[in-house]
């Protein structure tokens, strides 16, 4: 699978860039497929944007359900959980159980979750 469609994938779903970013970017990434991988990784991605303009589903929906399309970002996000575990010291808190910063998104491993 396509590792620069998966990083921007990623770059999305951490939120390191907006949603018209994403789209900018994306847009970029599927004039040339490099292979059916890829291509396959961009129509489903592309669906999911649909879903998101005609409101079926949220942005946060969004994050999640491409982060299951791409098998090295799902690991990317759920390793960023288990450190952020190591480094709090308490590895039974769930990242959904974090408060969120004032205003943000849920974080990284709840992207993980279809």
């Amino acid at each position: 699978m396509s590792n620069e469609l998966q990083k921007l994938i990623l770059k999305y779903a951490v939120e390191d860039i907006s949603y018209a970013e994403f789209r900018r970017l994306f847009a970029s990434a599927l004039v040339n497929p490099r292979s059916i991988d890829e291509e396959q990784l961009a129509y489903k991605a592309e669906s999911l944007c649909a879903d998101l303009s005609e409101q079926f589903i949220n942005e946060d929906q969004l994050r999640r359900k491409l982060v299951a399309l791409c098998p090295m970002v799902a690991e990317i996000v759920i390793s960023s959980e288990s450190a952020f575990r190591a480094a709090s010291g308490n590895s039974s808190v769930p990242m959904s159980n974090v408060p969120a910063e004032s205003g943000s998104e849920p974080k990284l491993a709840e992207y993980a979750v279809a």
